[in-house]
């Protein structure tokens, strides 16, 4: 019976060892990135929509290059503009509540965000951003293009590690 005992647990161990280390290695690529949260008045409810890397990348693609008062050198971001973003979720109005991984929040009016304005980017200079290189998912403007963009509202709207939008009506 002990030997049995001793036998199961050394097959479970392996077990547990070798499926912990296949997850890490062979991770899902669809993990969701971001979370987009939208009120549903007709029932008084929400709905969650878990925005994976994949749902990004199939959206219409973007990118440009800027300096930004975070980083060295220029940056070359690809993504989705935050525009085209909204409407493919038919989002039209309220207001924009963007979380961060590290719970940094801030506030957008529907109404501000134009198209080719803002930027929810997913890559960084050829690569995807991991949390420590402020991704997966920073949302950012093109500074240099505009004086509008180098604003102390535009910089406190351009949230790294965006975690979480919340559309509040």
């Amino acid at each position: 019976m002990l030997t049995r005992r001793f036998f199961l647990n050394v097959l479970m161990a392996t077990w547990t060892v070798t499926f912990a280390s296949m997850k890490v290695l062979y991770a899902d690529p669809s993990d969701v990135l971001l979370t987009l949260v939208q009120p549903q008045p007709e029932n008084d409810s929400v709905i969650q929509s878990g925005i994976t890397r994949q749902s990004l990348l199939d959206l219409p693609q973007a990118s440009f290059e800027t300096t930004t008062i975070w980083t060295r050198g220029v940056q070359e971001f690809e993504g989705v503009w935050l525009y085209d973003f909204l409407q493919s979720f038919k989002v039209t109005d309220g207001t924009l509540e963007l979380e961060a991984i590290n719970d940094y929040f801030v506030e957008i009016p529907l109404n501000e965000i134009e198209k080719g304005q803002a930027l929810l980017a997913h890559t960084r200079n050829g690569k995807p951003m991991s949390a420590r290189e402020k991704g997966p998912v920073w949302l950012v403007y093109n500074y240099d293009s505009d004086p509008a963009f180098r604003t102390e509202t535009v910089y406190s709207r351009s949230v790294w590690q965006l975690d979480r939008i919340t559309v509040s009506r």
